[in-house]
């Protein structure tokens, strides 16, 4: 592993711990439990609207260059509740990721696919290389833990030459535990403000760091 991998996941277990140091075991009210409340009032009292703008938003999101897509997933979460946002969370991400590929496979056709791959022919080949032989892995994988934005899977998708089929089965498999992992942060997310998460959520965030750790550890330097 190298140095720069090493110190993230330095700064990742002392966040970590330094949560279990400050907020565990503590009796604490703050503006994010409040918030947190409110949004779930708002939500029983509009669900229809949250629901539907929630989807757009999230969907649109996951294609898009901003990194606030686990933040969409956690809000689910405090939204629906845990099964409610798992659900949600696995129906936007791959209605995201169907509508990404279509849009990026398309786009990148024709001239503009050509120009890019006479200005960018090694990167090209590398992604064509990594997926033709085990796409399906290759995208389950990355879907799993967690460390790659969306809108570039979906990108490296449309570069490639993995067909819909296989992409398709790796994001549905793929998504399954981090869709019901962000859910339970979001739904339990007044106890972990608060530093008293219940037993299931403190074991998701164990998961959850290990997983973007084993991510890290994996991903090519």
């Amino acid at each position: 592993m190298s140095k720069k991998k090493l110190w993230i996941v330095f700064v990742l277990l002392v966040i970590f711990l330094g949560y279990l140091i400050f907020f565990f075991g503590t009796d604490r009210s703050d503006f994010l439990s409040l918030l947190s409340s409110k949004l779930r009032v708002f939500t029983d009292e509009n669900f229809a609207t949250v629901l539907i703008f929630s989807s757009l938003v999230s969907v649109i999101a996951f294609n898009i260059p901003i990194p606030f897509a686990a933040v969409f997933k956690i809000s689910s979460g405090m939204l629906f509740g845990t099964i409610g946002g798992s659900v949600f969370n696995i129906i936007t991400t791959i209605c995201g990721a169907c509508i990404g590929f279509a849009f990026y496979r398309c786009l990148l056709s024709g001239r503009l696919r050509k120009w890019l791959e006479k200005k960018h022919k090694k990167l090209i080949s590398q992604i064509n290389e990594e997926i033709k032989d085990n796409g399906l892995l290759w995208f389950f994988i990355a879907r799993l833990i967690m460390i790659f934005p969306y809108y570039l899977l979906h990108l490296a998708a449309g570069l490639s030459k993995i067909k819909f089929r296989p992409y398709f089965v790796s994001t549905v498999i793929g998504v399954l535990p981090s869709s019901y992992i962000y859910a339970q942060i979001g739904a339990d997310f007044d106890g972990i403000a608060t530093g008293q998460p219940d037993v299931v959520t403190f074991v998701v965030l164990i998961i959850f760091v290990l997983f973007i750790m084993i991510g890290i550890y994996k991903h090519p330097s």
